[in-house]
């Protein structure tokens, strides 16, 4: 199952834009618990996942990351996301 949330965070590219990231973890504990979510902060990201912090994935923890995309516009991201 692929469950998706945002996570808000401050960033900006050259351009002035927020760097958004749009990944995919992977539960190591449940066998086909996948997630996707956006933030701008990777590491933060997945180590909020892996602390409990996240409502949707505190019971599938720990998690490792599978994929990300980076954008420097974040309507774009958020697109994707909810694809």
């Amino acid at each position: 199952m692929i469950r998706c949330a945002k996570q808000d965070a401050v960033r900006s590219s050259s351009e002035g834009w927020p760097v958004c990231y749009v990944y995919l973890i992977e539960s190591l504990s449940a066998q086909g618990e996948r997630y996707v979510g956006m933030t701008t902060d990777l590491k933060q990201g997945l180590r909020e996942h892996d602390q409990g912090k996240s409502a949707h994935t505190t019971k599938f923890s720990p998690w490792k990351l599978i994929t990300y995309v980076a954008f420097n516009d974040p309507a774009k991201a958020e697109l994707l996301s909810v694809l």
